[in-house]
C-alpha cells in the first residue's frame, strides 16, 4: 500500500516525514530527494532513524522534536503513517501539515483507525487494518 502511495514523490523533492519512527518509510523514497526531515520526538529511535537515513540518501537527516519547528511552506511533501491515532490534537497536527506545506504541496497519510459511523462495518476488528489512504493537495486559504 504504501510502494503505490509514496510512488507519486518525484527526486529532488523536500520530504518530511511526521512520526517517523525507526524510519520505515525511508526505503520507499527516491534515493536523491531535496531533502529529507524527520519528525520523531522519541530519541531512542532516532540512532536507527539516522543509520536508515544514511544508508539511503548518504546524508544524516534532520530530526525535529515537532513539526512546529519545520519553516512554513518548506515541504513538497508530508508523508504520516500510523500516527493520527496516537496524537492528542489532529486538528492541530493538520493545521501544521498545511502550513509546512508549500502551495500545491501533497499530504501523504494511511491510517488503521476506524472513522466515526464505521462501527457496524461486517469487517472483524481484531487486528488493526489500514483504513485510509489518501493523497491530498495543499490549497492556499
Amino acid at each position: 500500500m504504501k510502494e503505490s502511495l509514496f510512488s507519486v514523490i518525484d527526486p529532488g523533492e523536500n520530504v518530511v516525514d511526521l512520526g517517523a519512527g525507526l524510519g520505515p518509510n525511508i526505503p520507499l523514497l527516491p534515493k536523491e530527494l531535496g531533502s529529507y526531515v524527520a519528525v520523531e520526538p522519541n530519541k531512542f529511535m532516532r540512532e536507527k532513524l539516522t543509520k536508515r537515513a544514511v544508508a539511503r540518501f548518504g546524508a544524516a537527516p534532520a530530526i525535529l522534536d515537532d513539526l512546529s519547528e519545520q519553516p512554513t511552506s518548506s515541504a513538497d511533501v508530508v508523508l504520516c503513517t500510523l500516527v493520527l491515532c496516537s496524537v492528542r490534537d489532529v486538528g492541530t497536527v493538520l493545521d501544521e501539515v498545511l502550513r509546512v506545506l508549500r502551495p500545491g504541496g501533497r499530504f501523504l497519510f494511511v491510517e488503521h483507525v476506524i472513522a466515526p459511523g464505521e462501527v457496524d462495518s461486517p469487517r472483524p476488528r481484531s487486528r488493526p487494518a489500514p483504513r485510509a489512504r489518501s493523497e491530498c493537495d495543499a490549497r492556499p486559504r
